[in-house]
């Protein structure tokens, strides 16, 4: 993992472009890890953060900087513990990240759904369909960051009977359409194409020895 690789563009509150500089980068269109146990990791709830955001309703300006400050701190930790390969903490101290950092900072907010995911496709392989549920989170905070619809695009392509190839074509699809020379997308989309094909042809085989009784 490199912090300082090629920075992603995202939106700021105030509607402007910066750099987030402290992102996870990962590539698991190899597919996911798979443990005989599968480790026990915290996670907010849908009351839980519905609570936390009606009392930030009530933060005073002051109070919502100091938040995201420690929000900051939480999500430093986390990246330790994911560049130490203790996956499990990192996942946690995302999730205590995300309920500490105010809607306001949506930016932000997106990242550690990213990271949180990729933190969860490296712990088990049972956590993919959780991790697509965070990188769509991700990507509903700000639809131009890359790095989300990558990590889910290679969730999908990770399901073994390909029903999930067509979602992450139009994931591909959007990363492409945004980065024309985003390398990883285009040797993705490349290896996707190669399973699409793969899957149609045993289809076909399938339905060919299938015959109508008369």
């Amino acid at each position: 993992m490199e912090d300082n690789e090629k920075e992603p563009a995202i939106i700021t509150v105030e509607g402007e472009v910066s750099l987030e500089s402290n992102e996870i980068s990962e590539d698991f269109s190899e597919g996911c890890p798979i443990e005989d146990e599968i480790p026990k990791i915290e996670q907010e709830t849908e009351e839980e953060m519905i609570k936390i955001r009606n009392l930030e309703k009530d933060y005073s300006e002051e109070l919502k900087f100091k938040k995201h400050q420690e929000a900051l701190e939480l999500k430093a930790v986390a990246n330790t513990f994911f560049k130490s390969a203790d996956y499990q903490a990192a996942c946690n101290s995302y999730t205590q990240a995300l309920k500490t950092c105010p809607l306001f900072f949506k930016p932000d907010i997106s990242i550690l759904y990213a990271n949180r995911a990729t933190a969860k496709l490296k712990l088990h392989y049972t956590y993919r369909e959780s991790a697509i549920e965070d990188c769509t989170r991700a990507i509903s905070l700000n639809p131009i960051y890359v790095k989300p619809r990558l990590r889910r695009a290679a969730c999908y392509m990770a399901a073994e009977d390909g029903s999930s190839y067509e979602n992450a074509s139009e994931d591909l699809r959007l990363v492409l359409q945004m980065e024309p020379l985003n390398r990883e997308a285009i040797s993705m989309y490349k290896e996707l194409q190669e399973k699409i094909t793969e899957r149609d042809k045993k289809m076909e085989e399938v339905m060919g020895d299938y015959v109508v009784p008369y």
